[in-house]
């Protein structure tokens, strides 16, 4: 946990030899902030398929923060509360595997938390 401003952030996530490792929080926190998105949280993808993080959507539920914010799929851009915490799909830009486009899916996000 990191502590900007009086706000305890939390990396949930971590990139570790290509794959994508959840560490769970057990005190209360502000904000989380995760490359996946939550299990059924605004996480399908473009093909209509739920690939956010069982974990990570367990863990909102048992120690919920303020706001949790994550992209990794854009097709799922958007803003959406799950009980009382904001979770924000932040991601905009998706590269198309067959053509190697870019697909836009929406705009930056701007939060202000002060």
């Amino acid at each position: 946990t990191t502590l900007i401003y009086g706000l305890r952030i939390f990396a949930a996530s971590k990139q570790i030899q290509g794959s994508i490792v959840f560490k769970p929080w057990d005190t209360y926190c502000d904000i989380v902030v995760s490359h996946t998105p939550p299990a059924g949280i605004l996480d399908q993808n473009e093909f209509g398929h739920h690939t956010g993080s069982i974990e990570l959507r367990k863990n909102l539920s048992l120690h919920p923060p303020k706001l949790c914010i994550f992209g990794g799929i854009a097709s799922g851009h958007g803003a959406i509360y799950f009980g009382e915490t904001l979770c924000i799909n932040s991601a905009i830009y998706h590269i198309d595997r067959m053509t190697c486009d870019y697909i836009k899916y929406g705009t930056p996000t701007v939060i202000d938390i002060m």
